[in-house]
């Protein structure tokens, strides 16, 4: 492919240079962002290292062009690649820009389009976006790297003037949307079509030269870097694409002026350019400082700090494509600042896997769970929101709790914190950082807690002793109040990034409530034996509570806020003795009732044989009781169909008076055991717990006695 001039035009600073002056803004935190030098300096540093094997260098090149995104991602791994895929992809991106539009347009004008006609060059946009045949055939143009296509179209609309701008926008979109395909999820619902793209982004346009007022005003703010002015000024307007195409053409106004001053620079748009590109970014890992002035000569436009950095960096040749990655990771910071992501808000979601919001009807208006009926029980999880250590305020967020009276209507008294008492140590997330492991830096994590005081962790490095020791736990404040990590350092060499992962604190219930009844005195009705009911003194009172979230800026105000309304808790313990009738007799703490006796052996003592009849006495009590079953166990003929006793309102099972008959008349002489077996409807967060708890009794068959 031939040799491309770049001229460098007159060697004056254009009339309308001082538009782009940098310096003097409002940039707070764009301003303030520590990010992109090292970036750079990272992207330099693997691009460089890459390049020193040409089938390496090709590889990533080919993937990235054939948006094989799985191909790029093993490579990424096998070459230990430390930069994220994102700045990877961007270099690459710039270099495919400076090259396509170089090879469409040309050689660079003399003269730029000045700010003014930035209006103009939108109208442009707006026109060739509307056609669906003229928007398709720029997208086909760029695409086939068609230069003569390409300049037959900017012709055909009297627009060579604005030739350079319009490819470096089109194509900004087009790599955009690759590396879009490249780095982001293995599997893509719905991959936005190029000149589909072209056309939303025509409209975002559209929409704001409908308002040239506010237009005027995004221009003017832009050209000072006030992010927090135009953030303001976009709002309703497509953020994101608005301030990609500020980014396109300004970077091409901004490189201009720097470059003139080394003539008539040229390169070859090919592969083997990149990677000697690639190489020469090398010198930056020798001579750091260079970068940094470069950085700072392309912010503030100084040409004569651009030229003397360039030369003492020997990158004259690669000058053009310099300017362009600086220029653009700068503005993709920019436009960071000037489009920030939604922060995430707190929410409280989940108790374990039953949702929290009325909409999804996991709860019912009892408190228990739609699915099977069930109340919570011992500690459980309480699931939500959180934002990632990148948020951008401190955060801090904390539960209470609030019970109901006997009637479940009415709350009593005030809310009470979820304290650090009723908070076991909790795992809300992972700490995700670079160690030094194996040779190789890799991306590990460490479980990130909830009180759990002095947690922490070692990281290795490359070189000199292990960083730390990093702390991964956030402790619980008076009030119960939790603070957000707010670790966003994952970098190698930094202390990792804060990465939630559903929990936001685990709530031991029993700290709420937890209901002793001991059955053994011998005052009437007690001692409780199997088949006397449960007295209303000792049954439970069946406890429920509202459970509200409150998450506010750090010891500031709310910014969010919800609740549970109803929750139906459970913990219980009962002490009674089992089968008073042998010697030996079982003592016996759990969190239910279940006792069973045989009236037969009662009668006779405790060991009597018997041949035609059992009696089951039984008691089954759990407020939430959720079957019962009794049955015979033993050889020879099936024994009797087994019974499934009724479960009152009040969560008893019981044997009706005398007992339940089993007829074992039938029965080979052996012996036999009754079984008595219940399940309860509790839950820990997660389904069904406990299983079935059982009580047996045993006893013998001898030859049937005459009827």
């Amino acid at each position: 492919m031939p040799t491309q001039p770049v001229p460098h035009g007159h060697e004056h600073p254009s009339p309308t240079h001082t538009h782009f002056d940098f310096t003097g803004g409002t940039m707070n935190d764009f301003e303030n962002d520590q990010t992109l030098l090292p970036d750079l300096t990272q992207v330099a540093q693997t691009v460089s290292r890459l390049a020193q094997d040409d089938l390496t260098f090709r590889a990533f090149i080919d993937a990235y062009r054939a948006e094989d995104a799985d191909t790029f991602a093993e490579l990424i791994r096998r070459h230990d690649v430390a930069i994220s895929c994102e700045l990877l992809c961007r270099w690459i991106a710039v270099k495919e820009c400076t090259h396509r539009c170089v090879i469409l347009c040309g050689p660079l004008p003399e003269r730029m389009p000045t700010i003014d006609e930035i209006p103009d060059f939108a109208r442009l946009l707006v026109k060739i976006t509307a056609d669906e045949e003229l928007v398709e055939e720029l997208a086909d143009a760029v695409n086939e790297l068609n230069g003569e296509r390409f300049r037959k179209l900017i012709a055909g609309l009297q627009a060579e003037r604005y030739c350079h701008l319009l490819c470096h926008w089109v194509c900004t979109v087009r790599e955009r949307l690759r590396c879009e395909v490249v780095c982001g999820p293995r599997v893509i619902v719905a991959r936005p079509h190029f000149v589909d793209e072209l056309i939303r982004a025509g409209a975002a346009l559209k929409q704001l030269l409908e308002k040239p007022d506010v237009l005027g005003a995004v221009l003017k703010e832009s050209m000072i870097w006030n992010c927090e002015r135009v953030q303001v000024l976009l709002t309703g307007f497509h953020c994101h694409l608005i301030c990609e195409w500020i980014c396109s053409w300004r970077c091409v106004l901004v490189c201009l002026p720097l470059i003139r001053p080394f003539g008539n620079v040229t390169f070859e748009p090919t592969i083997e350019e990149m990677r000697e590109f690639a190489s020469a970014l090398g010198v930056f890992r020798e001579k750091p400082e260079l970068l940094a002035r470069l950085v700072d000569a392309v912010g503030k436009e100084n040409a004569d700090a651009f030229t003397e950095s360039v030369k003492a960096a020997g990158l004259e040749r690669h000058v053009l494509q310099l300017c362009h990655w600086i220029c653009r990771e700068r503005c993709v910071r920019w436009c960071r600042c000037v489009c920030p992501p939604g922060s995430t808000i707190p929410l409280f979601t989940h108790v374990g896997i039953y949702r929290v919001p009325a909409i999804w009807n996991d709860f019912t208006p009892d408190g228990t769970t739609t699915a099977g009926d069930l109340a919570f029980t011992g500690t459980i999880p309480l699931r939500g929101v959180l934002p990632d250590g990148s948020a951008p305020d401190a955060l801090e967020y904390h539960f209470q709790t609030q019970k109901y009276a006997p009637d479940g209507v009415t709350l009593v008294g005030t809310p009470v914190d979820v304290t650090d008492s009723m908070i076991p140590a909790t795992v809300i997330g992972v700490l995700e950082y670079y160690a030094f492991l194996g040779g190789l830096w890799q991306v590990v994590t460490a479980d990130y807690t909830v009180n759990n005081p002095g947690a922490t962790i070692m990281i290795p490095q490359q070189v000199g002793p292990d960083l730390g020791p990093v702390s991964v736990n956030t402790n619980v404040k008076p009030g119960g109040w939790i603070e957000v990590p707010r670790e966003n350092a994952l970098s190698i060499g930094g202390t990792g990034r804060f990465i939630p992962t559903g929990t936001l604190a685990n709530l031991d219930t029993t700290k709420l409530t937890l209901e002793h009844f001991d059955l053994r005195p011998i005052t009437p009705p007690l001692p409780l034996k199997a088949g006397d009911s449960v007295s209303p003194a000792q049954r439970s009172e069946k406890p429920h509570f509202r459970i509200s979230f409150e998450a506010r800026r750090v010891g500031s105000s709310t910014v969010s806020a919800n609740a549970l309304e109803k929750i139906a808790l459970s913990n219980t313990q009962f002490d009674y003795v089992r089968h008073l009738d042998w010697a030996g007799y079982t003592v016996t703490s759990g969190v239910m009732v279940l006792s069973l006796d045989i009236a037969e052996l009662i009668a006779g003592g405790g060991c009597v044989p018997l041949h035609n009849d059992v009696h089951a006495l039984y008691t089954a009590y759990h407020p939430y009781l959720g079957s019962a079953r009794v049955y015979l166990e033993g050889p020879g003929v099936p024994p009797p169909a087994q019974v499934i006793p009724s479960i009152d309102a009040g969560g008893q099972a019981l044997s009706p008076a005398g007992g339940d008959a089993f007829d074992i008349r039938t029965l080979t002489p052996c012996a036999y055991i009754l079984w008595v077996k219940a399940t309860l409807r509790l839950t820990s967060g997660n389904g069904g717990v406990y299983g079935e708890f059982e009580d047996h009794i045993a006893f013998c068959v001898t030859d049937n006695a005459p009827m």
